[in-house]
Parts: C-alpha cells; sequence; structure tokens
C-alpha cells in the first residue's frame, strides 16, 4: 500500500499531520451524501481535510478533493468557513517528534504521538504516547 496523504490539523498554533480521517464517520452518518472516492494511490479516500481543535472544539476548516472519482458539493458538508465536528467521536492521533523508524512499506514511527479523545466533536481528554526506539532488522531502517 502507497503511503496516504495525511489531513491537516492546527491546535495551539501550529500545524501538525493527523493519522485520524475523522470526516469518513460525516460520511458514514450522512448516507444521503455519496462519499469522496479517489484515483491516485497516495490518497485513495479522495480528499485532503483540514481541522482545528480551538477552546477544546474540533472544526473542520475545509477539505479538498484529490484525484477524485466522485464530486461533492462543499455545501453539502460545510456551511461556512468552518463546522463544528460534533458527527465525530474516537481518538485523532497527531505523531510529534523526530521519526525513529521507518518501515519499509514507507510508514514512519514519530517519537511520540498526541492522542487526542474527542466525544461529539469536544476534547474530553489527551495524552502523549512516547514510542519506544525499534531494533533495526534487514528490510527496515532508522531514521536519525
Amino acid at each position: 500500500m502507497t503511503i496516504q496523504i495525511n489531513d491537516r490539523i492546527y491546535l495551539d498554533g501550529k500545524l501538525y499531520e493527523l493519522l485520524s480521517t475523522p470526516l469518513k464517520a460525516f460520511f458514514e452518518s450522512h448516507p444521503e451524501i455519496q462519499e469522496f472516492s479517489g484515483t491516485a494511490s497516495n490518497c485513495e479516500r479522495g480528499y485532503v481535510a483540514s481541522w482545528r481543535l480551538r477552546n477544546n472544539v474540533l472544526y473542520l476548516t475545509g477539505f479538498q478533493p484529490f484525484e477524485s472519482t466522485v464530486y461533492v458539493d462543499r455545501t453539502q458538508v460545510l456551511s461556512g468557513t468552518r463546522m463544528l465536528a460534533d458527527w465525530y467521536t474516537g481518538m485523532l492521533r497527531i505523531p510529534v517528534g523526530p521519526v525513529v523508524h521507518r518501515f519499509s512499506d514507507g510508514h514512519a514511527l514519530h517519537e511520540k504521538e498526541m492522542h487526542l479523545y474527542i466525544e461529539n466533536g469536544i476534547l474530553q481528554n489527551h495524552e502523549v504516547k512516547y514510542n519506544q526506539r525499534i531494533p533495526r532488522d534487514k528490510k527496515d531502517n532508522i531514521s536519525h
């Protein structure tokens, strides 16, 4: 599998990549809106979304089709410049720090991850998970 282009999230004035895909839950809860589908191997979901966590509230601030085979009208999802992501309950994973391991398929393990626990669009809790270094093997290499 090709490494996928990640969504982006603004948090505390910084831009991070987001390993989670909360917009997928929106499409699952709105079956009347056809979900994106992409043709690019590096963005099979067909879009890249932008998010912001502000005052413990998660907002969808935009999305861009990415070689999408399905057209989704922006106004069907986003009525203004941002929308409360109250449909989303789950954990957001945000990689932080240097890469400590790169797998043979290109995926990277970062020094740590922020885990944000969201319930109906509201931050309930968060934690930082530190990843331990993984021993080098013949197929994978460690980045320095």
